[in-house]
């Protein structure tokens, strides 16, 4: 994000709106794509700012980011044990089998 608020996403201009569908489609690597992570659990996202990028910004980038983790763990464990994600028991199995 630059002073602006302006995003790239893997140094392609991007826009807030598509934060939520290029972070899902980073983390599922359903293209199969060799420059994306193979596993959930091993990709990493890098957030960079400039010294002055707007907070609300920033704000909504993490908030987005968030959403799509929420979402991917909670079709996860919907597909693994058919309860959502916040209903498995703080610190069990299948808890950490869904977490990334």
């Amino acid at each position: 994000m630059n002073e602006a608020g302006h995003l790239l996403i893997n140094k392609e201009p991007a826009t807030l709106s598509s934060v939520d569908r290029l972070t899902k489609k980073f983390l599922s690597n359903n293209e199969e794509s060799a420059n994306i992570t193979e596993s959930p659990g091993e990709a990493i996202i890098t957030i960079k700012t400039a010294k002055k990028t707007p907070r609300d910004t920033y704000i909504s980038v993490i908030d987005k980011i968030m959403g799509v983790y929420e979402e991917v763990r909670n079709q996860a464990s919907m597909e693994l044990f058919d309860k959502p994600y916040k209903a498995l028991e703080e610190g069990s199995e299948e808890r950490k089998i869904t977490e990334i």
